[in-house]
């Protein structure tokens, strides 16, 4: 046995090494993860802009997850409920929530506030 492990030495320690890493970089990426609750509707204008802008976002931030909300739908309610939020009396409205479901942000969609959403998830 002992010469076994004086062959393969290295070969553990690298093991080894390999899964510490793992383990202590898992929960770093996970906390990382941003919800966007996005409020909408298909005939407002602005929700349909608000909607594609948030599109491209998760494809440059794959930490961020879009909860659309869809403000005339019958679940819609019931969801946002759920996540312990309220439906909002503006559209498009967002809400950025971190991994442990805290709001970090919270307005009616815009330019800037996109640009907000992109400073938060950058992070």
């Amino acid at each position: 046995m002992n010469n076994y492990f004086k062959k393969y030495k290295k070969s553990f320690l690298f093991i080894f090494l390999a899964i510490t890493c793992i383990i202590f970089t898992l929960p770093a990426i996970a906390l990382n993860k941003y919800k966007v609750v996005f409020f909408y509707a298909n005939w407002n204008a602005d929700s349909r802009q608000a909607k594609h802008d948030l599109l491209n976002l998760t494809d440059k931030h794959p930490n961020v997850d879009i909860i659309n909300l869809n403000i005339d739908q019958n679940t819609t309610l019931d969801t946002a409920r759920k996540l312990g939020l309220r439906v909002p009396n503006k559209i498009p409205y967002i809400i950025i929530m971190n991994s442990k479901d805290k709001i970090l942000y919270k307005k009616k969609y815009s330019e800037a506030a996109y640009k907000k959403i992109n400073n938060i998830v950058s992070k």
